[in-house]
Order: structure tokens, then sequence, then C-alpha cells
């Protein structure tokens, strides 16, 4: 599990510490996760967690600020891991990814790829590490 753990978290890693976002652990969701975003013979690619760093300009140049200017950088990191975790979701949101197969959209009862009951929705998170 540590390979899919290692590819599917996007990190930064500044002052010792990584920022990462993604699904995280062993759940079957962290696999359904992994399935998705690099695919497989019957599930395409849907890289809903490769654009975790996107649109990070705000967060990213007031944690280079606060460098800086010597601040406290914790609560900066943090804000930036939780930015990412929110570009994930935003991504599952409202990204263009391919559609679900028939057989798929008959069981959810709609078209929404990579959403059904929520709940891997619900374990995207953000977090530092040191």
């Amino acid at each position: 599990m540590d390979i899919i753990k290692d590819n599917l978290n996007d990190f930064f890693t500044m002052d010792d510490f990584t920022c990462e976002a993604g699904l995280f652990g062993s759940s079957d969701y962290v696999k359904y996760g992994a399935y998705n975003e690099f695919g497989t013979e019957k599930i395409p690619s849907r890289p809903f967690i490769a654009r975790a760093d996107d649109d990070l300009d705000d967060v990213l140049s007031d944690y280079a600020e606060s460098l800086h200017n010597g601040k406290k950088i914790k609560a900066k990191q943090t804000r930036i891991a939780k930015k990412m975790a929110n570009n994930i979701k935003t991504a599952i949101d409202y990204s263009d990814y391919p559609r679900n197969a028939p057989s798929t959209i008959a069981k959810k009862g709609f078209d929404h790829p990579l959403v059904e009951t929520g709940k891997m929705y619900s374990k995207i998170k953000g977090r530092v590490k040191k």
C-alpha cells in the first residue's frame, strides 16, 4: 500500500515539513482513489489528486512572506495542506472526466464520476508531517 500512498499523495516539502493532501491509510477508499487516479483496464484515468497543487498562488505567497519576515509558519503550512485538499474536492466536483460506463450509471442512478456515496470525498484530507 505504500506505493499507492506515495504516488497518490500530492506533496510539498518545506523546512523539513511536508504538506500533503489526498487519501491516507489503507482503506478501500485509498484503493478506489488510486484506481481512478491512474486508471485500470476497466476504469479510465481521472487524475483528481494530481490537481491538488493547482491554484495555490495565494497561500504560497503568504507562506513566502512569512518565511521572509521570520514568522511562525506551521499555520501557513496547514493552510496550504487544507487548500490542496479543497483543490482535490473541486477537481471531483467540476472536472470533465470520462463518463461512467452505462452499467455504472444504472447502478448509481446518475453519471458523476468519482461520486457515489460521498464517503471517499469525505476522506480527502490535508495534513502537515515532519
